[in-house]
């Protein structure tokens, strides 16, 4: 019996045809995964294997015939792989870490596909890997006809998906991107401690709480942002850089002595934007439970600082904190000024849970430039701070 205690042993690229290792039992935090999911379909067996999409996967989100179809795709592949059971660790998405930079992911686009596992039992994981896949009309917003051929791979389009430019892909078929391995999860690769220098401006990027679990479509690696509401207000929303405009830089502001510290934004115009936060005590009107985050006109919410979290291992670096002991979260949400949905910015207290459809997320300083105040503004920056960041 594998233990968890001990350091993982290495895995070894799988081709169809050779032989299975004996795989391991399922990690602790993966079994937990599996033991909350809400959707299995299959008996167990070689000849129709299990289909599991365990927490915090909730297929029920899709149409009916897109979880069918997808569920198919992969039931078929289990089987070709001589296996009884499949877990959908994420659901399709169109990017994979890519890089580190200062010992944090980056997420890139890639081609569409699922994060998956196949085992021999309910209880022993023996393949992990990416399996690549086709969608109706190429657009992965429409259900799963197929898994790739290995010749297909590459970019086929472009489409605007969910106010985001993700392209669509063809994809690899072949499960030789999967890794035998001989213990159950795939766990992430321990990250390096990041590079800390000090600076006067950062953007803020998302990085995954759990790095097994994000939204779909993800959003780690994405930027803190602001969306436009109404006059003089903007709610705090992540994107990719591209889609944002290359957001202008944060930067702290005062002093303990003034007796105001804040997170600020001077977004180019002659007056500076402030991170807001609610209280505990204050929620949302549409999302009752939930305590906003917003970019304003103004200084921002008193207390908002970069402080010190710690990561793997025992490693430790800034991020954004909060008026309370808590954390940040991002969650899809149908904001009606907009009328659309959106990847919008939460602050979870502690002793919360966090919401459905919701993930838990740190937002981590990347050191950048402090931009020049325009001419004819009505702000300083007298009193920007010098902090921690990353430098990238």
């Amino acid at each position: 019996m594998y233990n968890w205690k001990n350091k993982p042993p290495p895995a070894i690229i799988w081709v169809k045809g050779m032989k299975l290792g004996p795989g391991a039992p399922h990690s602790p935090d993966f079994q937990s995964r599996i033991d909350q999911s809400e959707r299995s379909t299959g008996e167990g067996t070689i000849e129709n294997p299990m289909v599991v999409w365990p927490y915090p996967a909730r297929p029920e989100d899709k149409p009916i015939e897109q979880i069918l179809a997808m569920e198919a795709v992969i039931r078929q592949e289990t089987k070709e792989c001589g296996l009884s059971h499949v877990w959908i660790a994420a659901d399709g998405h169109p990017y994979s870490t890519t890089a580190t930079r200062g010992g944090i992911r980056v997420a890139s686009l890639d081609d569409y596909h699922v994060t998956i596992r196949m085992g021999s039992s309910s209880t022993i994981c023996n393949l992990h890997g990416h399996l690549y896949l086709v969608c109706e009309d190429d657009d992965i917003r429409k259900k799963v006809t197929r898994v790739m051929t290995e010749k297909e791979r590459g970019i086929k389009n472009a489409l605007p998906f969910n106010n985001q430019n993700y392209h669509t892909f063809k994809m690899l078929a072949s499960i030789s991107i999967l890794s035998l391995l001989a213990l159950a999860n795939a766990n992430p690769v321990p990250r390096s401690a990041p590079r800390i220098i000090k600076g006067n401006a950062y953007q803020l990027q998302v990085q995954l709480r759990d790095p097994l679990k994000d939204l779909s479509p993800g959003v780690s690696g994405q930027y803190l942002a602001g969306s436009h509401v109404g006059a003089g207000l903007n709610i705090a929303i992540v994107s990719p850089h591209e889609d944002s405009g290359n957001y202008p830089p944060f930067y702290s502001n005062g002093t303990a002595e003034q007796g105001w510290t804040s997170v600020v934004n001077d977004l180019g115009t002659i007056y500076p934007w402030g991170v807001n936060v609610q209280d505990a005590e204050s929620t949302d009107a549409t999302y009752p439970g939930e305590h906003d985050a917003d970019i304003n006109v103004g200084g921002g919410s008193n207390g908002i600082v970069l402080t010190k979290i710690t990561i793997d291992s025992g490693i430790t670096e800034p991020a954004l904190g909060g008026l309370a002991a808590g954390y940040y979260a991002v969650c899809n949400r149908f904001i009606g000024y907009s009328r659309a949905n959106m990847t919008v910015v939460r602050y979870v207290y502690e002793g919360e849970d966090l919401a459905d459809g919701c993930v838990g997320v740190n937002f981590v300083p990347l050191c950048a430039t402090l931009n020049d105040l325009p001419e004819g503004n009505e702000w300083t920056h007298d009193f920007v701070q010098e902090v921690d960041c990353v430098e990238i």
